[in-house]
Parts: C-alpha cells; structure tokens; sequence
C-alpha cells in the first residue's frame, strides 16, 4: 500500500542539507571535543617567542608589561 500524498513536495533547497550538517558538527565539536583552559602571555624577547604560563594571579602580566617597557614586544 502507497502512502497518501497530501499535496506538498519534500524537498529541501540544495544548501539546507550543508547548513544542517555544518550546525550539527559545530554542535558536535562544542560538545565532544576536549578543551582545556590555561593562563598565558606570548612574547617576542630577541626574536624569540617566549610563553609564560601560571596560574591566575601570579604575575604573568606584569612581567609581560615590564619587558614591553624594555623594548621587547
């Protein structure tokens, strides 16, 4: 037995399947994917990068500032 038309087709547009798909493994990412947060500053001492990492608080700013103030970037 054939299912009853009602009238309307069930087509999508081309992109809407792309669209979906992009949301859904945006979504996927968000929820699977493992993340991690650190405390940082990136600096650039004699051509040279240089990452500072610690914990909140601990003055990675400040020395950061400091070798600005020496002429490093």
């Amino acid at each position: 037995m054939r299912p009853k038309r009602r009238g309307f087709r069930c087509s999508e547009p081309p992109f809407a399947r792309s669209i979906s798909s992009n949301r859904w493994t945006q979504w996927l990412e968000e929820k699977l994917a493992p993340t991690a947060s650190i405390h940082g500053v990136l600096m650039d001492v004699f051509g040279i990068g240089i990452l500072v990492l610690g914990k909140s608080g601990i003055g990675k700013s400040e020395c950061a500032l400091d070798l600005v103030l020496r002429g490093h970037r």
